[in-house]
């Protein structure tokens, strides 16, 4: 049985992949599209991931889903976001871009530890 928490992961996993697709196939700028596409991706693993930490049965399990959901997906959620944002706006900031993207490298192996 799903439990609330799972749901909500659940329904977060499918209407940002499903919003993120549309606006992928009906917008007018395909760099656009794609940077919304990127985030919607990100916000969709981290919904999965609630819904995984939902299911599991022990803590030792969430916890591991839980690191897993942020390394693939949370962590990358602020330089996507940033991207996107950016490209909506016509800013050219790639040192920012650059920052943010390796930052989330970084710091995303650390997670698991």
């Amino acid at each position: 049985m799903i439990t609330p928490f799972g749901l909500s992961g659940l329904l977060a996993f499918i209407t940002s992949l499903a919003f993120g697709w549309f606006v992928y196939l009906k917008g007018h700028s395909p760099i656009l599209n794609r940077r919304w596409l990127i985030f919607s991706l990100s916000v969709a693993l981290w919904g999965l991931g609630g819904l995984f930490i939902g299911q599991s049965t022990s803590p030792e399990e969430s916890l591991w889903i839980w690191r897993l959901s942020f390394m693939a997906a949370v962590v990358w959620m602020a330089p996507t976001f940033y991207h996107f944002v950016s490209v909506f706006c016509d800013l050219s900031r790639p040192k920012s871009l650059t920052f943010l993207y390796l930052s989330a490298a970084c710091f995303a192996p650390v997670i698991l530890t």
